[in-house]
C-alpha cells in the first residue's frame, strides 16, 4: 500500500490522484471519525438511509468498524482508518484536532 499527501498549494494534483475510497463515502466516514464513537442510528439522522449502504461500504474497505451494544451499533473508525490518512494517533481526540487542522481551523 502507499498514501500521497499533498500540501495545500498543490490542490490541482489532487484531481489527478485515484483514491481507494468512493469521494461519496468521504462525508459518512468524517462524520463516522469526528463523533465517534456514534450510534448508527444518529448517523442515519445526519446523513439520511443512504448511511447503510456506505457503511457496508466502508466496513469492507476496513475503516469503519461496527459493535452492536444493547439495541444499538456503535460505529468507529479502524486502525487502518489511521494508517490510510497518516495520522500519528488512534485516541478519538487526537483524530478530531488532526481533521480540524487539516480543514483550517484549530482545535484545542
Amino acid at each position: 500500500k502507499y498514501a500521497m499527501q499533498l500540501r495545500a498549494e498543490f490542490d490541482e494534483a489532487r484531481k489527478l490522484a485515484q483514491t481507494d475510497i468512493p469521494r461519496k463515502l468521504i462525508k459518512t466516514l468524517s462524520l463516522v471519525a469526528y463523533y465517534q464513537p456514534i450510534r448508527q442510528t444518529r448517523l442515519v439522522e445526519m446523513v439520511g438511509s443512504k448511511a447503510y449502504a456506505q457503511l457496508k461500504e466502508l466496513q469492507k474497505l476496513g475503516l469503519v468498524s461496527a459493535q452492536r451494544r444493547g439495541r444499538y451499533k456503535v460505529l468507529q473508525t479502524t486502525n487502518k482508518f489511521v494508517e490510510y490518512f497518516g495520522i500519528a494517533s488512534t485516541k478519538k481526540e487526537d483524530i478530531k484536532k488532526w481533521m480540524a487542522k487539516q480543514v483550517g481551523i484549530e482545535k484545542e
